[in-house]
């Protein structure tokens, strides 16, 4: 599990694989100020995306950089933007709504991420080989 804190542009982040875990987060949640507005977030915790997830996602790219003529950044970039919801993070003090980083997906997160890319690139004749057979 993950507790987050999140107030006037600070994030706490805590992980809880077990009891013992409980009295640091009891413990910062006691030493908040709460004459200040908190959002708490509680949520399972999740093996972020592999290090072979993205080896392929990178080859992925290259594969459709290669057949459109863009650049692997730009379509990086270009994912992000259609297929991740935006973030809220605090900038200079200021909430804003940042472009979510795939570093922060889970190992399902990203397996869906890179379904809805292969979906999206099928149409134009692309043909993205499976992790197993670019790994062959």
């Amino acid at each position: 599990m993950r507790v987050s804190f999140i107030g006037s542009g600070a994030v706490t982040e805590f992980s809880i694989y077990n009891s013992q875990d409980l009295p640091a987060v009891l413990a910062a949640i006691a030493k908040l100020d709460l004459d200040k507005p908190w959002r708490v977030e509680i949520e399972p915790w999740r093996k972020k995306r592999s290090g072979r997830q993205n080896a392929y996602y990178w080859k992925c790219l290259e594969i459709i950089a290669n057949e459109t003529g863009d650049d692997k950044d730009s379509l990086h970039t270009y994912f992000r933007r259609k297929f991740l919801s935006p973030v809220e993070k605090a900038v200079m003090g200021q909430t804003t709504l940042c472009l979510r980083s795939t570093t922060d997906l889970n190992t399902a997160e990203f397996a869906e991420y890179m379904d809805r890319i292969i979906a999206e690139v099928g149409p134009f004749g692309i043909a993205i080989p499976s992790p197993e057979e670019m790994a062959a």
